[in-house]
């Protein structure tokens, strides 16, 4: 009688909280809801303890059965009651990042002499954070933004659109400093139902160009593009996909040329389209697909506009590699070291792979070609050293080798990846490829390699080696070597 007393005083109280709950206002102090709910349990608890003869501060013992008969009406109670949609839809990810690497930089003869102050060699610690929150308004759209660590600010006060690491230790400031947060996205995503497969996306976007075996020979990956996009994938039979991807970004709006005039410049810009397809090929393997495609990128506005030692303003560090001679050698110079060549450029790409039959691991081969077909050849100056050479037909070519095995699902995984590729120095345009490699920027050939081991749920360790000979020294990098040894930590969930 009385464990059954308590049972339904405890489905009573518990029917009264979740009345209040639904009767009160979305606006209703959540701590005071909790205020309310403590003190309604109390006093129950003391009118059962009085019914039982307990001292107020006892507690009733409840065996097992009794303990699934109050489950069952609290389930019970709950099972009409839901969240609001955009709780329920709302997901969160985001990862953690703490890398230590190793820099090596082979100065030529030159360079030695007039840059004895530059250290050769460099040791340091970074950390990378993302988070990002993404919700369905409705069935036809979704919104994502998400938050990040950023590197150094370049013009006008934006963080750099290829790094998002902040060193330990301040670089160079008084250690402790803050770090930087910056929006790394912030879109719209556009599914309608009337065309299944279409994405069409608005804002500060993912890159939605595809790169075989994520070679960050175009394109760096922790690069984010502005403006608009359209993605569209179709599945055909015999196990044929079809995707096209279409673009149209905002590099620069209304940068400034540099002169005293501070007159604005058109905007510069790029238009992107990409076309490929993925054949699933079972009969020669388990788990063999081939892709194969082709991407076309043309930038306006930057050719003798765009000024990558300021971009608009500052060092020379936005775009190492691409040529932006300065003064001498009897050619047309451009305005105030701005770019030497414009950029159109035709990317095909292939990758091969399938599921090996001994360990049933992942191997895949790739390769990436880029071919600037608006590069200039002729007699340059380099504005570091003052040196003459002349471009030929390579400065225009980017080309990428590559291989991977393995897959990181689980704990007790591992990956291997390799690649080696060459990048004209204004093959591609340097401020937005591959971060690490060469220090960043073009004008360099070398190889990556990557061991990376999943740890345990969410956690995976890597360990990166990059070795790269650059081909002329500018105002960012030394050559002829240069050397770079990473090891990653990376917490996701």
């Amino acid at each position: 009688m009385q464990a059954g007393l308590s049972i339904r005083a405890a489905a009573a109280a518990l029917g009264l909280v979740l009345t209040m709950a639904a009767a009160a206002p979305a606006q209703t102090d959540v701590v005071e809801q909790v205020r309310q709910l403590r003190d309604l349990v109390n006093r129950q608890q003391e009118q059962i303890n009085q019914m039982q003869g307990l001292p107020k501060s006892g507690a009733p013992t409840l065996n097992d059965d009794q303990r699934k008969e109050i489950l069952a009406l609290i389930k019970e109670e709950l099972k009409d009651r839901t969240l609001p949609d955009w709780v329920t839809n709302l997901k969160i990810t985001g990862d953690f990042r703490f890398r230590t690497e190793w820099i090596e930089k082979a100065n030529t003869e030159a360079n030695e002499i007039s840059r004895t102050a530059q250290s050769r060699e460099e040791t340091r610690q970074r950390i990378r954070v993302r988070l990002g929150f993404f919700d369905n308004v409705n069935d036809e759209v979704t919104v994502g933004f998400q938050l990040i660590t950023g590197g150094g600010t370049r013009g006008y006060g934006g963080s750099d659109p290829i790094s998002a690491n902040q060193t330990l230790g301040g670089d160079g400031n008084p250690g402790f400093e803050k770090k930087s947060v910056w929006f790394d996205l912030a879109y719209a995503d556009y599914h309608p139902k009337a065309v299944p497969g279409l994405d069409v996306y608005m804002g500060r976007l993912p890159n939605p160009f595809l790169e075989p075996g994520n070679s960050e020979m175009i394109w760096s990956a922790d690069l984010r593009m502005d403006g608009m996009a359209a993605k569209y994938r179709r599945q055909l039979g015999d196990g044929l996909t079809l995707f096209a991807n279409t673009g149209g970004f905002w590099v620069s709006e209304g940068v400034d040329a540099g002169g005293s005039s501070g007159t604005a410049v058109p905007d510069a810009m790029l238009w992107a389209a990409q076309g490929y397809a993925t054949l699933a090929l079972p009969h020669v393997a388990k788990g063999a697909y081939a892709t194969g495609g082709l991407s076309l990128y043309a930038y306006t506005h930057l050719q003798g506009v765009v000024n990558p030692s300021g971009y608009p303003t500052g060092g020379a560090t936005a775009a190492p590699g691409n040529i932006f001679p300065t003064s001498g050698g009897g050619n047309t110079l451009n305005p105030n070291g701005t770019l030497y060549s414009g950029f159109d450029i035709v990317n095909p790409f292939v990758e091969f792979g399938l599921d090996d039959p001994w360990l049933h691991k992942r191997f895949s081969v790739f390769g990436d070609v880029a071919y600037n077909t608006a590069a200039r050849q002729g007699l340059v100056i380099s504005p570091a050293t003052g040196g003459r050479y002349t471009l030929n037909g390579n400065n225009a070519y980017a080309w990428l080798l590559g291989v991977s095995y393995g897959t990181l699902k689980k704990p007790g995984d591992w990956q291997f990846f390799y690649h080696y590729k060459y990048v004209g120095a204004d093959a591609v345009v340097a401020m937005f490829d591959d971060a690490n490699a060469a220090g960043g920027g073009t004008d360099y050939y070398g190889s990556k390699v990557t061991v990376a081991y999943q740890v345990a749920t969410g956690w995976v360790a890597a360990l990166s080696y990059y070795y790269d000979n650059i081909c002329h020294a500018d105002l960012y990098r030394e050559s002829p070597s240069y050397q770079r040894l990473q090891a990653d930590f990376i917490f996701s969930f």
